[in-house]
């Protein structure tokens, strides 16, 4: 039921309008239609105003307004990123506010307490080598984290016990014309 119904439905027990086809009724229609367009206009600016549910223009905007810009690129990793970023608290320093920060790069990390003092561990899970586009990463990550922090970076590299596994040769290698980054791509593709 649009609002023109709603109007019609509000004066229909006053009995004195001709709500079907008296010179009212088109008034009711136009008016009816601009509320519609109103309302419309309110629940996607609702939508948007809040970021567990923004999908297009308003994750731009809390973009724009953040000092760090989500790394990924779905609506969903981006929503993700700007309600960490969103959660950060520059007086908190709590190993669940620094996983927080992180997970506010839009890329899925574990931290943990290194068992070296005021030092993190950062490992990115399913991911051999370094992740895409590590070095912007990890200057956003220094820039983000307290500066009293030193960083591991725990990264999982493809080795040569697990190559010999899947029974691979130089020459099988050589001849695919594989490198050693799409070796480990394979890698991520034979675990699957």
């Amino acid at each position: 039921m649009g609002f023109a119904d709603y109007l019609k439905e509000l004066l229909r027990p006053l009995g004195v309008y001709d709500l079907a086809s008296g010179l009212g009724s088109g008034e009711l229609e136009a008016e009816g239609a601009q509320l519609d367009a109103l309302y419309r206009r309110l629940m996607d600016i609702e939508q948007e105003a809040i970021p567990a549910t923004a999908e297009d223009w308003g994750l731009g905007l809390y973009e724009d307004i953040l000092p760090y810009h989500p790394a990924s690129g779905t609506t969903e990793e981006r929503r993700e990123a700007v309600m960490a970023l969103l959660r950060i608290d520059d007086a908190s320093f709590t190993l669940q506010d620094i996983r927080d920060t992180v997970a506010g790069c839009g890329i899925p990390a574990d931290v943990t307490e290194s068992a070296v003092p005021q030092t993190v561990e950062i490992a990115f899970p399913g991911v051999r080598g370094e992740p895409d586009r590590f070095e912007a990463l990890q200057q956003r990550l220094e820039q983000i984290l307290p500066c009293h922090l030193g960083i591991v970076y725990a990264l999982v590299f493809l080795t040569w016990q697990e190559v010999e596994v899947w029974a691979l040769t130089w020459q099988t290698i050589e001849g695919a014309g594989m490198t050693w980054k799409e070796l480990e791509i394979y890698s991520r593709e034979v675990e699957a």
